[in-house]
C-alpha cells in the first residue's frame, strides 16, 4: 500500500518545502547547532523549523532573504522554547528530590542536616594543603588508582596510600569536630 496520490496545490508544497530545506537546512541547521550543546537537539529543531515552515504560506510571498529571515527567527523562538521547557523542568527538581528524600525517610531536618555536612566538608577539603586536595581530586573524582596519582605525583604509590589515609583522617576529624558543636 502505497500514499494516495498528491492533488495538484500539494505537490506544489511539497516541492516548494523540498526546494526550501535544500536553499536553507544547512544555514538554519549551522544557526541552531551554535545555540544548542546537543546535536540531537538542533536536528530536532531543524525538523520544527521545516514542520512550521510546512503549514503556513507565508513563506510563498517572501524573498529569499526574507525567507531566510523567517526561518532563523522560528528557529529563534523553538530555541527559546527549547530553554523555557528545560527551565520549567529544572524549577520541579527540587521538589522531586524532597520526594526522594521523604521516601527515604529524610525528615527536612535531617535533609537540612545533611546539607549542612556537605558544606563542611567543602569547606574542610578547601582548608587542605594542595597536594591533599590533588590526591582526594585524582582518587575520587578522577576514579584514578594508585600507581597513577602516584606516576602524576612524581612519588611512590606508599607514599600516594599514606597522604590519602591521612587526609581522610583529617577530613573524618574535622567532620566529627563540625557536629559536636552543633
Amino acid at each position: 500500500m502505497g500514499m494516495p496520490p498528491l492533488e495538484k496545490g500539494e505537490r506544489q508544497d511539497e516541492d516548494t518545502i523540498i526546494t526550501l530545506y535544500d536553499r536553507y537546512a544547512s544555514a538554519i541547521f549551522t544557526y541552531v547547532s551554535r545555540r544548542l550543546a546537543n546535536q540531537q537537539d538542533a536536528e530536532d529543531i531543524l525538523l520544527e523549523v521545516f514542520i512550521a515552515a510546512l503549514k503556513t504560506n507565508v513563506l510563498d510571498d517572501l524573498s529569499t532573504v526574507q525567507q531566510l529571515a523567517w526561518l532563523r527567527r522560528v528557529a529563534h523562538n523553538k530555541i527559546v522554547d527549547r530553554y523555557r521547557r528545560q527551565q520549567a523542568s529544572t524549577a520541579l527538581l527540587p521538589l522531586q528530590e524532597a520526594l526522594e528524600a521523604i521516601d527515604e525517610g529524610l525528615t527536612p531536618e535531617r535533609e537540612i542536616i545533611r546539607q549542612e555536612d556537605y558544606a563542611n566538608l567543602h569547606r574542610a577539603l578547601e582548608a587542605l594543603p594542595l597536594k591533599q586536595q590533588q590526591v582526594i581530586q585524582l582518587r575520587y573524582s578522577n576514579n584514578l588508582r594508585f600507581k597513577e596519582i602516584a606516576a602524576l605525583l612524581q612519588t611512590t604509590e606508599g607514599t600516594v596510600r599514606k597522604l590519602l589515609s591521612r587526609t581522610l583522617r583529617s577530613l573524618r576529624a574535622a567532620m566529627l569536630s563540625t557536629r559536636e558543636e552543633r
